[in-house]
């Protein structure tokens, strides 16, 4: 292979890029976000992209974005620039958004560029990021008292959003009223985090995962809410561990409000 030439691999979706030069590289399933941060950035110099997860396509755990965020700085890098963590942030999201056209907010990006816990304030023309300063035996408490679970399902999330947005467009009263209170929460898991008050954290959680439902009838089903309530019958806020659920349809406190505050 030449030094000039591409060809990328996705064994997720057994799609393969054929080694080709840069004019004539094609988006393809697995591999479309990487060959358009290629082509974006305007990378020229070639070569190979494997492109694999330890989780499948679809289960919900921002992956998309991760791998934007990633396919973006790496190519800077191999450029010789030195771009910041919110520059690598709003070029992954406007790719995905821009380029690829996928229904989504900007918030999986930041999260991902910036690591680490923080809050995120989302402004129509500004993005402020605030470190969240906790105990090392609250990181620790937190860690060991989350369970992440796989439910045997995958989705796109652009179905749900999409679902999402147009309630959002024709101001549904519901869902805005929603959007407003997991807001709020945002600041208070801010708050509880901040005060080492885990106990606070997992009635947050809870708290926002009963009103994150009412954006759409999409977010959860009878199998997600049997077994969500199989856990709080059973203890999960009166002795730990904790059983916070992350669960594949959503992430708790995502959204594409552009005014929202995430956490």
């Amino acid at each position: 292979m030449s030094n000039n030439s591409f060809q990328a691999f996705s064994p997720d979706f057994e799609s393969h890029q054929k080694i080709t030069d840069f004019n004539n590289l094609q988006l393809m399933p697995g591999t479309e976000i990487a060959i358009s941060v290629v082509k974006y950035l305007n990378y020229r110099s070639g070569g190979d992209y494997f492109i694999c997860s330890d989780v499948k396509p679809g289960s919900g755990l921002g992956g998309s974005s991760s791998l934007s965020v990633n396919c973006v700085n790496t190519i800077q890098y191999l450029k010789g620039e030195k771009w910041d963590s919110k520059k690598i942030a709003e070029t992954s999201f406007y790719i995905e958004r821009n380029i690829l056209n996928h229904e989504i907010g900007k918030q999986d990006n930041y999260i991902t560029s910036f690591g680490g816990f923080n809050l995120i304030k989302f402004n129509k023309n500004s993005t402020e990021v605030v470190p969240i300063l906790m105990s090392k035996s609250t990181l620790d408490e937190l860690e060991h008292n989350l369970i992440l679970f796989f439910l045997g399902t995958t989705r796109k999330s652009s179905d749900v959003l999409s679902h999402q947005l147009k309630s959002i467009k024709e101001n549904d009263p519901t869902i805005i009223n929603s959007l407003h209170q997991v807001q709020d929460f945002a600041i208070e898991l801010y708050e509880s985090l901040k005060n080492n008050d885990i106990a606070s954290f997992a009635n947050v959680m809870h708290k926002g995962w009963i009103t994150k439902k009412k954006f759409s009838s999409q977010v959860s089903n009878d199998k997600i809410d049997k077994i969500y309530d199989y856990g709080i019958k059973n203890g999960a806020f009166d002795n730990l561990p904790l059983f916070i659920i992350l669960i594949t349809v959503a992430e708790l406190f995502s959204s594409n409000h552009n005014e929202n505050i995430e956490l």
